[in-house]
């Protein structure tokens, strides 16, 4: 309806996307975020979750950087949301606050993900496997972060 409030405009809660191919793992997190006060989106492919943001309010996306998804199967999915949400001519995109997770351990393990969070301006980063918990904390430590410019 669209005399309803829009969640994240009108304080109902912080609006996040989450983007990954593992639907089981997605709808834990989206149910724990959900918990805290969130409202949140799943998507499973670059495509859908670049217009996900481009027509709704987003706060936060979640982005599992090595995803495969139907529109990129070469497990490179999530970073080339990240190069598109990054690079935008859209400020609305390149502003976007952005956790990125992986379960690639060498992401982790060799600077690989520091080097993405200097490079693509990413505000946290998560090694799977993860507690949904810490998930929350860091959404909501991201959140309260200064805005991105």
């Amino acid at each position: 309806m669209a005399d309803e409030p829009q969640p994240g405009k009108t304080g109902l809660g912080p609006c996040i996307l989450i983007m990954d191919d593992d639907a089981v793992l997605a709808e834990q997190w989206r149910a724990a975020l959900a918990a805290a006060g969130c409202h949140v989106t799943v998507s499973h492919s670059a495509t859908e979750a670049v217009a996900v943001v481009e027509q709704e309010h987003i706060d936060l996306v979640i982005i599992d950087l090595l995803v495969r998804t139907p529109d990129n199967p070469g497990a490179e999915g999530g970073l080339s949301l990240l190069r598109a949400l990054r690079f935008s001519t859209e400020r609305k995109l390149r502003t976007l606050k952005i956790i990125g997770v992986s379960g690639y351990k060498p992401l982790g393990k060799m600077g690989l993900a520091k080097q993405l969070m200097t490079e693509f301006g990413i505000e946290g980063f998560l090694s799977k496997p993860f507690e949904s918990s810490d998930l929350v904390k860091l959404a909501a430590k991201t959140l309260a972060g200064p805005p991105r410019l």
